[in-house]
């Protein structure tokens, strides 16, 4: 999805609020999936943050440049890490798992 936002209207200066959005929905429904649990989740997660990372070189939208892909990382860091606070119904989950699965995210690396 997100490499298809050049395909949009969309400017560079909604890009950063879009992607952070797109990433927050897509964790924030993980709590609808039947049988959910933390172990998933966090797998799960970690696959969402990353393809989604690895795929901003696709965006062409008019000013993206590679200076700003940094901070497009970090939009879909913070839009996944804010939506943790939805899947709290997932088996396992507490307040507590937050900080594991912040650090598993931000620290997330392609294979």
């Amino acid at each position: 999805l997100i490499g298809n936002l050049d395909q949009t209207d969309i400017s560079i200066l909604q890009l950063e609020s879009v992607v952070e959005q797109i990433n927050a929905s897509a964790v924030g429904s993980l709590d609808n999936i039947s049988g959910m649990d933390l172990d998933r989740l966090d797998s799960i997660i970690q696959s969402i943050t990353g393809k989604a990372v690895e795929s901003l070189d696709l965006i062409q939208v008019s000013g993206v440049e590679l200076d700003n892909l940094t901070t497009l990382a970090g939009s879909i860091t913070s839009g996944t890490i804010k939506a943790l606070g939805g899947v709290s119904s997932v088996s396992g989950f507490s307040v507590d798992n937050v900080t594991s699965l912040s650090k598993n995210i931000v620290f997330y690396k392609s294979k």
